[in-house]
């Protein structure tokens, strides 16, 4: 009999349920309950924020300069918040009329706002009434795709001070004010925790009303809304759910402050809980030393180079080779490093090691021996443009520069050394991983653009990646900095399958919390087994995570990096000028001190066999009727046996006569 008895209660129970519950819909209020125990009321609904989510580590991450916020919005109260559009658009200070459904622009092609109302639903007795309140506009989101209710919350991060209003509080960091839009995201019961009510008990499907909207509103720009019992959430991983972190902010406790509907264009049956605190600690706010000192140059000396390192923040500076300047100039190799002081105390940089380069570099010239007869100058010739010209074999004292030097009139050999500067193309690298290194991938979700989070140490240009393409296609791929401003930008198309993609990014400076992604998602393979960040070339890079989830990692593949060129000098190299003393004496015999203009004159030289030349010279003959009057050169020029020119000079006036001066200048003198 107890048997039957028990299968009788578990049999009826449920007809039993059937038999009292009463529908409570926004057409049939006969099951729908006042909170003051009438039959007439309005069915407000009550918005807070859920502190659960907001106080989770993994769905509210950090990054430098960077608060992400994950924000759920549960309606806990007696009846649905029902967004109703309107044909109203408003354009600065204009309100127009738009009745055609679709996107609306206004005349000057800007922004839009629409126009919307809040629908409150009303019980009187078993029937369902409602009427409508204006309750401010929204926006057409576009990356998101759909429109926003504008205003819907806003984020900060403060410094508490007890006791008082916690808007108030002085702010250390704000995000923008959201617009969301408004859906049915889940359930209460589905997200334990997000629904609490004011004495922080647990909601799940115990509401008077709980489902009164239906669970069914979704975004566009008609049907937003959250039913009872159901919550909107909006995670860290969307645009713009983040506070920015002003660049003087250190690591240390504080509150994030979110406000739902701060300017209380909703009406809802309680407004005093539309502001929720929660303690957070930053931990990376603090200036990184990994990413502390800005390389200018090669890590790797050569001859006559250098590198710069600068502090990229700070007041005061202690480098390890006791300077105390911000920058540096290194020329010699080791290990440095800089104490520098912060407002957040003291940051001692990573090591920076400087290595000196094995690399020999030949100096190119014309000869290297150069054989003159004494006494005259020398051009000596290089084959760059940037050659330094040296007297000593120890490359001490510069006395000329550029592809040329003239050496002064010598008598006697000597040696000259002379280097050049070349140019050196940087280094190339490959970086893990390689796609090989999973066995499993796939494409994620499309609401998720993933994207690589990198620090970068040292300069470098990024020049490919390997991915793999679930269609062919234009990818827009992009580089981001800390603030999420546009760093570089390349469209490129991809084939199917996987590539590897040559995108040639320019230099990428150092610093830390970079992105690479593309600008919409790409429909790219992506990993979350075995991913062990960060993925490193030592002193030149780091990937150490992405933007939805450090067991993610996103599409790009074995990164090409390429350092910057760099100059080197060449060895030294000696040129000898080697100069021949004269063998023989050589004269021109017997010139005369003048010659009147209209005489002519026979030239010998010793030893005989020489050439004469110089103006009026004519073989052996010097004609000074073809000159003009005054001092003229003549050059006897003679070649021994060993080849070895020799030449003299010697100069003869030519005149005319006049009885009254004498101008040696114009070839006149006194009889």
């Amino acid at each position: 009999m107890q048997r039957i008895l028990v299968l009788i209660l578990i049999t009826s129970l449920p007809f039993f349920n059937l038999i009292i519950a009463q529908p409570c819909t926004v057409t049939d209020a006969t099951g729908c309950l006042c909170s003051d125990n009438t039959s007439t009321c309005d069915l407000l609904p009550d918005i807070t924020v859920a502190k659960d989510l907001l106080m989770s580590p993994h769905f509210n991450p950090e990054e430098i300069g960077i608060k992400y916020i994950s924000v759920s919005t549960p309606n806990i109260g007696d009846g649905p918040l029902r967004v109703i559009p309107t044909d109203w658009f408003v354009c600065g200070t204009d309100t127009i009329l738009n009745p055609n459904n679709g996107a609306f622009y206004c005349p000057d092609g800007g922004e839009a706002k629409q126009l919307v109302k809040q629908r409150i639903y009303q019980k009187r007795g078993d029937d369902m009434f409602y009427y409508e309140r204006d309750a401010g506009t929204m926006t057409y989101h576009p990356t998101h795709n759909h429109m926003h209710v504008d205003d819907w919350g806003e984020y900060t991060i403060r410094e508490e001070i007890p006791g008082t209003d916690p808007l108030t509080w002085p702010i250390i960091g704000e995000g923008s004010k959201l617009g969301f839009c408004l859906m049915d995201f889940g359930a209460c019961e589905t997200f334990y925790g997000h629904c609490r009510d004011h004495q922080n008990n647990v909601i799940t499907n115990n509401l008077p009303n709980a489902g009164l909207g239906g669970g069914m509103f979704t975004c566009g720009t008609s049907f937003q809304g959250i039913s009872v019992g159901w919550t909107d959430i909006y995670y860290h991983n969307l645009p713009e759910m983040y506070v920015n972190i002003p660049e003087e902010v250190c690591n240390g406790n504080y509150m994030a402050v979110v406000h739902i509907d701060p300017k209380n264009n909703f009406l809802e049956k309680n407004e005093e809980n539309n502001v929720v605190v929660v303690p957070i600690t930053l931990t990376k706010q603090s200036k990184s030393p990994t990413t502390a000192i800005k390389i200018d140059g090669s890590t790797k000396l050569c001859s006559g180079s250098s590198v710069s390192l600068t502090a990229r923040f700070g007041d005061s500076y202690n480098w390890s080779n006791g300077e105390t300047t911000q920058s540096i100039t290194v020329t010699s190799p080791g290990v440095y490093t800089c104490d520098i002081v912060t407002d957040c105390g003291i940051i001692s940089s990573r090591p920076i090691q400087i290595n000196q380069e094995d690399l020999i570099l030949e100096t190119e010239t014309e000869s290297t021996i150069v054989e003159i007869c004494g006494p005259q100058e020398v051009v000596l010739e290089s084959t760059s443009d940037t050659s330094f010209w040296y007297d000593d074999s120890l490359g001490t004292n510069l006395i000329g520069t550029g592809n040329t030097y003239t050496t002064e009139l010598l008598n006697s050999s000597q040696s000259y050394w002379v280097q050049n500067e070349v140019n050196v193309p940087g280094e190339t690298y490959f970086n893990s991983p390689q796609i090989e290194d999973f066995d499993i991938s796939a494409i994620n979700a499309i609401e998720y653009n993933g994207k690589l989070v990198f620090d970068v140490y040292t300069p470098f240009k990024l020049k490919s990646f390997v991915v793999h393409a679930d269609t062919a296609g234009v990818r827009e791929f992009e580089i981001r900095d800390i603030n999420e401003e546009l760093i570089q930008a390349k469209p490129v198309h991809v084939p199917a399958g996987i590539s590897r993609v040559f995108v040639n990014f320019d230099l990428i400076e150092v610093g830390e919390n970079y992105t690479l992604g593309c600008l919409n998602h790409p429909g790219f393979h992506r990993n979350n087994v075995n991913v062990l960040f960060p993925y490193e070339l030592p002193d030149i890079l780091s990937i150490h995570g992405s933007n939805v989830s450090d067991s993610f990692y996103f599409y790009f593949y074995n990164w090409e990096v390429e350092l910057s060129d760099r100059t080197c000098l060449t060895n030294l190299k000696e040129i000898q000028v080697l100069v021949e003393e004269a063998s023989v004496e050589v004269d021109i015999v017997d010139l005369p001190f003048r010659i009147k203009t209209t005489e002519t004159l026979s030239l010998t030289g010793s030893p005989a066999g020489g050439v004469f030349s110089g103006n009026g010279v004519i073989f052996n003959n010097f004609n000074p009727a073809v000159v003009d009057l005054g001092l003229h050169d003549i050059t006897y020029t003679y070649t021994t046996d060993d080849n070895c020119e020799i030449s003299t000079t010697e100069s003869i006036l030519v005149y005319t006569i006049d009885f009254n001066f004498v101008n040696y200048n114009l070839g006149t003198i006194a009889p």
